[in-house]
């Protein structure tokens, strides 16, 4: 009998380990607002895609133990442990996200979400339209649990 092995990095399944996870998620922390809208537009796979949307939204509603802000606004305190208000807001960000990923995001749009964001509209220009392989029918799930 044979043993065939598979490297969970660029393997078939695309199914990342655990500890690739965490690598990368640690990684993601690492990064400024900017450099996450830069690995966005990389050719990602969906996990590593999902992850980068959910730390940009996680920084965009203060909810991110790894950033001090979300950028012009602050630490996001006022929101407190509101529930409603900031589900509607990231529901924003998200749909944005994956207009902005799919490349049907108008330039109204685009600005709303830089200033969402705190970066300028040129860096999410340079990632509009790069979903990656699945761009052109779902796009970018962002199928973030909030938590």
């Amino acid at each position: 009998m044979s043993v065939n092995s598979v490297s969970g990095i660029g393997g078939a399944g695309g199914i990342p380990s655990a500890g690739e996870m965490q690598d990368y998620s640690n990684k993601l922390g690492k990064m400024d607002t900017q450099d996450l809208f830069k690995e966005l537009g990389k050719n990602l796979e969906p996990w590593q895609r999902d992850m980068v949307a959910k730390e940009l939204v996680d920084r965009a509603m203060g909810t991110n133990p790894s950033q001090g802000g979300g950028g012009p606004q602050g630490a996001g305190g006022a929101q407190g442990a509101g529930g409603a208000e900031d589900s509607g807001d990231e529901d924003e960000i998200k749909k944005l996200l994956k207009k902005l990923m799919n490349g049907s995001i108008s330039p109204e749009e685009l600005h709303k979400l830089a200033g969402m964001m705190g970066v300028k509209p040129e860096d999410l220009e340079a990632v509009k339209g790069k979903g990656g392989r699945d761009a052109g029918g779902d796009g970018t799930r962002f199928d973030i649990q909030g938590g």
